[in-house]
């Protein structure tokens, strides 16, 4: 295999800032160009490793084919919601999607950044206003669109490759998982010294000796050793033998209402062990039982932690009410949002809505209010009246026609209304 000096480059990462880049490397006695940044499969990797110069390219070319799922979610063209996310996923979510091996690097900012190129998409298909939550966008999104957040995709992603690779036996991902077991589980130990080395075969020593001295197996004393650190982690409470909940203190039902990230991981750890009951879970972490049961049904729904809101009051308004609404409306466009909303009072007695609750319900189907052109539209009998004028005239030359000038530059009303009209 050779190498093409003219396609290769030397790039140093380090965060320290008086790093030295002139490394002198050479090929075939060519020396190689030092750059602060390099692209390996499209993907951009700078020296720092931040990843923000990347994160800016995703963004700029996402911003551009935006344009076209705003464009096509307009009314004129008619596609459903399917459709447009079918669109986004393939014209937007496959930029995305493509730098989920360096998802771990990024930060906090840039996974905001990627997250708002998702949310402007999905208030663009789902016709929602700008300054919509963005914990409803996400609620929305997922459960239209099928749609999960960016951070969720791209660890879902990063999960599913390293799933793959175990399940075909790669030996470089089956290296990588197993330092990484290594690694994880040294961060609850102390760290091995030669005099911590030998106080541990000193008291394995004597606990070898206490063993045989009490006719006592491994496993005995290894069941005992998780005993206690059972009871340890319930620490406030002690489980009798027999595993019952008469001994436990009563939860107090002014709890949380809301479970934080934090005690939804915790709460999943310990049903995933199965080795407490729910109760025993809730006194443990400190909420009552019912939010242990919520977050697992919720994990289990959407393979998240996070709560998100209320749905709030059920609609006040029904499909019919809203469709009397649309037909006041069209009878009256100049009628404002008070007076369409005192007709539908006048029909319907049983609930009374207000003109904030009129725009609002217009608001979401895209209508709105505008100003009236000043020029108003030809009425039937002005449209009959030219054409009778101009079919008297037929026989005129061009230069007759030329001094003719069809104008309505005379004072008007219309409605008897002097001041602007709206219309909608």
């Amino acid at each position: 295999m050779k190498i093409s000096v003219e396609k290769s480059c030397s790039v140093v990462f380090s965060r320290y800032k008086k790093k030295s880049d002139n490394l002198n490397l050479k090929i075939y006695g060519n020396r190689m160009v030092s750059q602060k940044e390099i692209k390996f499969l499209g993907i951009k990797f700078d020296s720092k490793l931040n990843f923000n110069i990347l994160v800016d390219e995703i963004k700029e070319r996402c911003n551009n084919r935006l344009n076209i799922i705003k464009i096509l979610s307009n009314k004129k063209w008619g596609l459903n919601q399917n459709t447009l996310g079918n669109l986004y996923k393939s014209l937007v979510g496959s930029i995305l999607d493509y730098s989920f091996p360096c998802s771990n690097s990024f930060s906090e900012n840039n996974i905001k950044k990627l997250q708002a190129i998702q949310n402007t998409a999905v208030r663009s298909i789902l016709k929602l206003i700008y300054d919509t939550p963005s914990n409803i966008v996400h609620h929305e999104a997922f459960n239209k669109l099928k749609l999960l957040t960016v951070s969720n995709r791209l660890f879902e992603l990063s999960e599913r490759y390293v799933g793959t690779g175990l399940s075909h036996s790669v030996p470089l991902v089956e290296r990588l998982v197993k330092e990484y077991k290594e690694g994880f589980e040294s961060r609850y130990i102390e760290y091995p010294t030669p005099l911590q080395e030998e106080e541990r075969k000193r008291k394995g020593r004597g606990k070898e000796e206490e063993r045989k001295r009490k006719g006592r197996g491994k496993e005995e004393d290894e069941e005992e050793e998780e005993e206690e650190e059972r009871k340890k982690q319930l620490a406030y409470y002690l489980i009798s033998s027999k595993k019952t909940t008469k001994n436990l203190p009563k939860i107090e039902k002014n709890g949380p209402k809301k479970v934080s990230d934090q005690q939804g991981w915790q709460i999943l750890g310990l049903l995933k062990d199965r080795t407490k009951t729910e109760r025993e879970i809730a006194v443990l972490v400190g909420v009552s039982q019912k939010c242990v049961n919520t977050t697992r049904r919720n994990f289990q729904a959407t393979s998240r932690v996070r709560n998100f809101g209320n749905c709030g009051r059920r609609p006040k308004l029904s499909n019919r009410d809203v469709s009397y609404i649309f037909r006041l409306v069209r009878k009256n466009p100049t009628a404002c949002f008070r007076q369409i909303a005192a007709d539908f009072n006048s029909k319907f007695k049983e609930h009374k809505i207000s003109g904030e609750t009129v725009r609002r319900v217009l608001a979401k189907k895209g209508i709105e209010s505008c100003s009236a052109v000043k020029k108003p539209l030809l009425t039937v009998s002005d449209m009959t009246k030219r054409y009778k004028w101009c079919k008297e005239r037929r026989n005129w030359t061009d230069k007759d026609w030329a001094k003719v000038i069809f104008s309505d530059e005379s004072n008007f009303e219309m409605l008897n209304r002097k001041s602007r009209v709206f219309v909608k």
